[in-house]
């Protein structure tokens, strides 16, 4: 029976580079390694935004193995800064098998605790691609890949909605307006909404009120067009694929911005969202 001990250890990146290295040494397999984690944590712990006192603990054994906190330590190592860790050692190495088997909480878990949103799972992923979509590193027009790709912490969602309440009432209008059996994924939606009433509040509203419920729509306009197209394809076709429902979104909301008349809808090779990116204030 081992005796967990608990302590509050000040990781730097040279004794983090000591355990991962000392894991290699035991040969103990660890999971694998998510490198958008690592880059997450490691982003958060160079704008200071990382919390290491919330109460969870990184977790080596009796042999010196560090079995839990790989991706912290390793954030530790590629950010270069300083993180105190609540660390439990002496933990039995069959007890890895148990480790992390909680329900993770999620950005709507978060929401709904911290704010008692209405919507909060739907205002969480609305929030989630908002904030990559705006703090796209590159500028321009962000890549879809990237966009459905990103990984955005609970904290940093939070954060996003305290400071754009908007994405709330974006939630709130598409339930109402835009049914499930037409867009399948309403966090994508969503977000084309949001992003569309950062240009135009008004124009971003009668689109999807049109899109939504089909009413005073005439052929070739952007969400008569829209419509058509997710209607057709139903369930087994653009509902499946993410990157191109979002595409079709944007060009739609475009096209519709800008005045134009479509026929159709087609995504290129390599297709992102056309309209500018978005600078968020509160959101670096």
């Amino acid at each position: 029976m081992s005796h967990v001990k608990f302590k509050e250890v000040l990781v730097t990146p040279e004794y983090a580079m000591r355990m991962l290295q000392g894991v290699e040494t035991y040969d103990f397999t660890n999971r694998t390694l998510n490198c958008r984690q690592v880059a997450r944590l490691s982003g958060a712990m160079k704008d200071g935004r990382y919390n290491s006192h919330n109460g969870e603990t990184c977790k080596v054994t009796s042999e010196g193995v560090l079995v839990d906190g790989q991706h912290r330590f390793r954030a530790v190592v590629e950010s270069g800064v300083a993180v105190p860790m609540t660390i439990a050692f002496g933990v039995d190495l069959d007890a890895v098998n148990t480790i992390d088997d909680g329900y993770k909480r999620s950005g709507g878990d978060t929401l709904l605790i911290r704010m008692g949103l209405p919507n909060p799972k739907l205002v969480a992923a609305i929030a989630r691609l908002a904030v990559s979509y705006a703090t796209d590193p590159e500028g321009g027009s962000p890549l879809v890949s990237r966009i459905l790709r990103e990984v955005v912490d609970n904290d940093l969602i939070h954060t996003f909605v305290i400071g754009d309440l908007s994405v709330v009432t974006t939630a709130s209008k598409l339930i109402k307006t835009v049914p499930a059996s037409l867009v399948r994924s309403r966090s994508l939606a969503g977000f084309a909404w949001w992003a569309y009433a950062q240009v135009d509040e008004v124009a971003a509203d009668s689109f999807f009120q049109r899109f939504g419920k089909g009413v005073s729509l005439t052929e070739r306009e952007p969400a008569y067009v829209l419509r058509e197209r997710f209607l057709r394809e139903g369930p087994a076709g653009v509902h499946r694929d993410r990157a191109r429902q979002l595409f079709y979104l944007f060009r739609a909301m475009k096209a519709d911005y800008e005045g134009e008349t479509i026929t159709r809808l087609h995504m290129p090779p390599g297709g992102q969202p056309t309209l500018p990116s978005i600078s968020v204030a509160g959101v670096v």
